[in-house]
């Protein structure tokens, strides 16, 4: 009997074949019975004898993966091996699948958020959000506004900037964020 190679196992004694590790798994002994799966952050092809680390923008999730995954847009991965996208956070959004790094609204700029429009029963407030997927999700934050060069700057107290500040229109946002968010 010739022992299996790296890459190849045999669990039962007297065969004259060797069987391939799966795709997800791995065998880098000699006369293996079985091969080991990889762990999450890595995957592997048919045959392997190591696993290979998931490259920055792309998870594998569980163990045993035969390919890593592309993060969703409004979503990265900015390391090597990892087995979870994050969300990009406030202020920062994401515009295609497979990407390492948000990109900042306003270039980095301050006074930027990224929100949505929540509209319920007839009633429509902007809500700061996470995991933004377009620019089309940045706009100046509460007490800022776009000034005349698109850089957000601050407003004065009075009209528009006072009734978002206020603490009814709070109340009325997270009012709606408990009914709805």
């Amino acid at each position: 009997c010739q022992r299996c190679g790296p890459g190849t196992f045999q669990p039962v004694a007297g065969m004259t074949a060797c069987a391939m590790c799966t795709g997800g798994a791995f065998q880098v002994e000699e006369g293996a019975t079985a091969c080991e799966l990889c762990p999450p952050g890595t995957h592997s092809r048919r045959n392997a004898t190591a696993c290979l680390t998931c490259s920055a923008g792309r998870v594998a999730a569980a163990a045993g993966s035969s390919e890593c995954d592309a993060c969703s847009v409004g979503r990265v991965a900015d390391g090597l091996g990892l087995s979870a996208c994050a969300a990009c956070p406030i202020g920062n959004y994401a515009d295609a699948a497979g990407l390492s790094a948000c990109v900042a609204c306003g270039g980095g700029a301050p006074r930027w958020t990224t929100m949505r429009q929540l509209q319920v029963q007839g009633v429509v407030a902007w809500v700061s959000t996470d995991a933004a997927t377009s620019s089309a999700s940045c706009g100046c934050a509460v007490g800022a506004r776009l000034g005349p060069g698109g850089e957000c700057m601050s407003c004065s107290t009075e009209g528009w900037s006072a009734l978002v500040a206020s603490r009814e229109f709070g109340d009325l946002v997270r009012g709606l964020l408990r009914r709805h968010g």
